[in-house]
């Protein structure tokens, strides 16, 4: 407690907040060890506004960034495989796709681990849903190798092996088990909560600065009846001085007059100017960034350019978001896909171009450049912009800046639906472009 509550008669204010460490528990549970993290963060932390922003932008991004099956062999998205359903509409029946992509990368963000529990169609073979576990327990033997799960479904506790349970993590100490973000934070969270509840204390008692009253004589031994407020009160003289003193601040506005030779002498206080508070937020807020690995513009702090925001994009799902979908994805292979899946080449992928390529003007540009360098055909363009079927002969791969048809010099002309295998097609094809191209 301070001198000014002291001197005021205010009683501190008791923070609403848990247990701010964490806790490593190992015990013997048969030939296996239960390796246990118990997380309980702060509920401050997420009031803070920079770790709410980050929080919100790394969950958003992932939220809708596409995840689908692909067949790495071919080079293609596989459009019929069943887990396209629970990766891009519904994972389970209370969860959208994008709402399960969000929750997930919380979990991992705040608690350091998210636990993804497959549930199996044994009749087919195919999996009928995901569901995110709230508490899942590692069993590692004695040499620290990690065995399998400990989980609890529908009110029943059951051992499930380590191909049983998704576990996507975020950076660990052990391998095993991973720590959240505002754990490694947790110094600069506390210097930013002081700055955060010292700027909420000034503006609450109005600025005015803490100070003493000084009274000509002694006002220990001595005590005083008044009435308040209808109420009849008896005290130390000392303590009704503090009482009116104390009252006539709370209500915010007016003037206390002082008499007997009482004299206000405010104390001397480090005002938010003198301590640089706006720049040391700042830092707090940059330095909270540097934990989240996103990008300080983003979350208001510091000047940028047009030029150095495009590359703080890049660099922001290059550092935050491709390690974490890079798991995911390697998980989600791993876990949810079939054997005779794996052995034609299936693996699941991501498509972060989505956060990358936000805006118009870039995924254009991007379109036209894969056009004329022959990577994309122009009805393959138009697809990935949702503008309909192709026109004619818009399957054609053209190269260079006046579109020339890919192989039209002699060759035969390549196309991304792969009608013209055959001589006879590519024959005609050839005579028609010549037809209307010239030497095209």
């Amino acid at each position: 407690m301070g001198l000014f509550d002291k001197l005021f008669n205010r009683k501190p204010k008791i923070k609403n907040t848990t247990k701010a460490y964490s806790e490593r528990v190992v015990t013997l549970d048969g030939d296996a060890f239960t390796r246990g993290l118990t997380i309980e963060q702060p509920i401050g932390d997420y009031k803070l506004s920079a770790v709410y922003k980050c929080r919100e932008l790394i969950s958003d991004s992932i939220a809708k960034i596409p995840f689908f099956v692909f067949d790495s062999n071919k080079g293609e998205k596989v459009k019929n495989h069943p887990l396209n359903r629970i990766l891009q509409r519904t994972p389970n029946g209370a969860q959208n796709a994008v709402f399960f992509k969000k929750y997930m990368t919380l979990q991992i963000l705040d608690k350091g681990n998210c636990y993804i529990y497959p549930i199996w169609n044994t009749r087919n073979m195919v999996i009928d849903s995901i569901k995110i576990l709230d508490n899942a327990t590692p069993l590692v033997d004695k040499d620290n190798f990690l065995i399998g799960y400990t989980i609890t479904i529908n009110g029943k506790s059951e051992k499930v092996s380590t191909d049983a349970l998704i576990h996507l993590r975020n950076s660990s100490e052990d391998g095993i088990i991973g720590m959240s973000v505002l754990e490694y934070a947790r110094n600069s969270l506390e210097i930013a909560k002081k700055q955060s509840n010292f700027q909420s204390n000034f503006y609450s008692k109005a600025t005015r600065p803490a100070g003493t009253l000084t009274v000509a004589t002694d006002l220990s031994n001595k005590s005083t009846t008044f009435a308040d407020d209808g109420e009849t009160k008896t005290m130390s003289a000392k303590d009704a001085v503090r009482y009116f003193w104390d009252k006539q601040l709370s209500s915010g506005s007016g003037t206390a007059v002082l008499d007997n030779g009482m004299q206000y002498n405010p104390m001397a206080q480090i005002s938010p100017k003198d301590m640089e508070f706006v720049s040391t937020q700042d830092l707090s807020v940059k330095d909270i960034a540097r934990f989240y690995k996103v990008p300080p513009s983003k979350l208001g702090v510091g000047a940028s350019t047009y030029n150095s925001r495009e590359q703080e994009a890049i660099e922001y799902v290059q550092e935050a978001i491709q390690p974490y979908v890079d798991q995911i994805c390697i998980e989600l292979s791993n876990k949810l896909l079939l054997e005779s899946d794996i052995e034609k080449g299936y693996v699941i992928k991501a498509d972060v171009d989505v956060e990358l390529f936000a805006d118009a003007n870039t995924r254009i540009n991007y379109i036209q450049k894969a056009i004329q360098s022959g990577i994309m055909t122009p009805s393959e363009g138009r697809l990935s912009e949702e503008l309909g079927a192709a026109y004619e002969e818009g399957n054609h791969f053209v190269i260079g800046p006046n579109y020339l048809p890919v192989g039209s010099q002699g060759g035969n002309i390549i196309t991304s639906d792969k009608q013209n295998n055959d001589g006879q097609n590519n024959e005609k094809t050839n005579d028609k472009i010549t037809r209307k191209g010239g030497n095209g």
